[in-house]
């Protein structure tokens, strides 16, 4: 079910400076905790990457990077999902179904309200308006027809797993620095 879906493909050049910035942070944080100590000159940029100041705070460069990441999310979110994630509430019912569905669950009403972190009755809302949207079926449970079922439609199931493989990649490249930041667009 989710692993043997296609990826919708995003263009990766969108993400190259975040990536790349990401890149030579991890590098600078790297390089200033293990030179600390070590009498080894201050860290600074190169010609090529002039985008640092001459002295790199870590803290600050990481929550930098951290709230690009998360605006490069949140981007993602709304080109790849637009139908998950019209209110907050929506979304977090949208992954409490996903990550059960992956962990091979299909979940009831009250374990997707514990898992998104939300109260039952907004639960059942955002619920009633997704399966009115085709984004989610109501399964009653063989045997005992009061215990509902929550499932994820193909079409929800689509964008979520198209957003999952950006954000993978996303991540995956971001965290790649065997590649040199400054030739990381090529190959």
């Amino acid at each position: 079910m989710w692993g043997a879906q296609k990826f919708m493909v995003f263009p990766a050049e969108q993400d190259e400076a975040v990536i790349q910035a990401f890149r030579q942070a991890l590098l600078s944080i790297r390089s200033f905790y293990s030179e600390e100590g070590s009498g080894q000159p201050e860290m600074r940029p190169s010609a090529s990457n002039l985008f640092l100041p001459p002295k790199v705070d870590p803290v600050e460069l990481d929550s930098e990077l951290v709230v690009s990441v998360e605006l490069e999310a949140m981007r993602a979110r709304e080109k790849l999902c637009p139908d998950l994630i019209r209110t907050e509430s929506r979304w977090k019912v949208a992954l409490a179904i996903a990550l059960a569905e992956m962990k091979g669950r299909t979940p009831q009403v009250k374990s997707v309200a514990l898992d998104a972190h939300l109260p039952h009755t907004t639960t059942l809302r955002a619920l009633e308006r997704m399966e009115r949207e085709n984004l989610v079926r109501r399964i009653a449970k063989e045997g005992d027809k009061r215990v509902v079922l929550i499932g994820m439609t193909e079409k929800s199931r689509s964008q979520m797993m198209n957003w999952i493989a950006h954000r993978s990649d996303l991540i995956a490249r971001m965290t790649d620095t065997s590649q040199n930041p400054s030739n990381s667009g090529q190959s």
